[in-house]
């Protein structure tokens, strides 16, 4: 009996079809199941809130907490900001910015985290995140956010803080610690790249 199933699952995998159909078909979610640090900062990056953003500095502080418990440092956060990066939706190096620009968050979506990092040694430079009016007070949406401005991916584990689908995600942060020591060496090869987070 075993082997006439593992027979039939070898010929639905091997089929055309099966293949056409994973190359072709986009992802539900995510199927990552452990927490992923893609980039780090080496530097203590400071939280500007842009000027036009719903955000309370309460509602901001409180984000931060989370990840301040889990050991990363964040300066800030600096209230309704104008530097010129809060304008045009752009990276402002050593910075998370905070904007209120919601036109560039797709429909059906809540937020998008933008970060900018060098790609010879996965240093984050800077942080973009942009929050739907409606999402900026839901619980663990900013949290989750700034984890993605930290560096992390989504990952799939149910009740997760950094879980793809907001309904299953929750406060569970296993994985999230910061193990990551503040570099003082500062490199000269730089070459950016751009990763987008959407949820």
């Amino acid at each position: 009996m075993k082997k006439l199933i593992l027979i039939a699952l070898i010929s639905i995998l091997a089929s055309p079809n099966a293949a056409s159909q994973s190359k072709n078909s986009e992802p539900i979610f995510y199927l990552d199941r452990k927490a992923v640090q893609e980039h780090i900062w080496y530097r203590i990056p400071t939280v500007y809130v842009c000027v036009g953003s719903a955000l309370t500095e309460a509602r901001v502080k409180k984000a931060m907490s989370t990840w301040d418990r889990l050991g990363y440092t964040l300066n800030g956060p600096i209230m309704k900001s104008t530097i010129p990066e809060c304008l045009v939706y752009d990276s402002s190096p050593g910075n998370i910015l905070i904007g209120s620009n919601t036109a560039r968050v797709p429909a059906d979506n809540a937020a998008v985290t933008r970060t900018w990092y060098n790609k010879y040694t996965d240093e984050i430079v800077s942080a973009f995140i942009e929050i739907k009016p409606k999402w900026n007070t839901r619980e663990r949406v900013l949290e989750h956010e700034l984890g993605h401005a930290l560096g992390w991916d989504h990952c799939n584990k149910r009740y997760h803080l950094m879980h793809s689908i907001h309904d299953l995600g929750g406060w569970d942060t296993s994985g999230l610690r910061n193990k990551q020591k503040m570099s003082y060496v500062r490199w000269t090869l730089s070459s950016y790249g751009e990763k987008i987070y959407i949820d």
